[in-house]
């Protein structure tokens, strides 16, 4: 009887024991899911960030190179109207104002864009 007794002690110690590490090795899993979770949240938020500064780069980039096109356009089309001069008469101070202008405004651009310029060019 006292045999059957330890027998079946001993049969609930290692129940307990068995269920004691399962419980320890659920609580592991428990807590390294919610590191993995921690970790893809941040992940994801970093490659959002890197996303939109890629993004905004870029279209500071195309906004830099349309706000160019249009101060090279109005450049030129004041450059030719010097050669007509003795045609049509065009005030001669008026065009090198333009010219004036025109390169001024670029300075302007290129001063307020260059640290876009500089984010782009390490993108690239």
């Amino acid at each position: 009887m006292l045999h059957r007794l330890w027998r079946e002690e001993e049969t609930l110690k290692e129940k307990v024991m068995e269920e004691t590490r399962e419980y320890h090795e659920a609580c592991q899993l428990v807590n390294y899911r919610r590191m993995l979770k921690e970790q893809r949240r941040s992940l994801e938020a970093i490659v959002r960030q890197r996303e939109s500064e890629q993004s905004d780069s870029l279209s500071l980039w195309r906004n830099f190179q349309v706000n160019y096109a249009k101060v090279s356009d109005a450049a030129a089309a004041a450059s030719k109207l010097l050669p007509v001069q003795h045609e049509s008469m065009p005030d001669e101070t008026a065009v090198l104002a333009c010219l004036d202008a025109c390169s001024a405004w670029m300075d302007k651009l290129m001063a307020s864009e260059a640290p876009a310029m500089d984010g782009v060019s390490r993108l690239k």
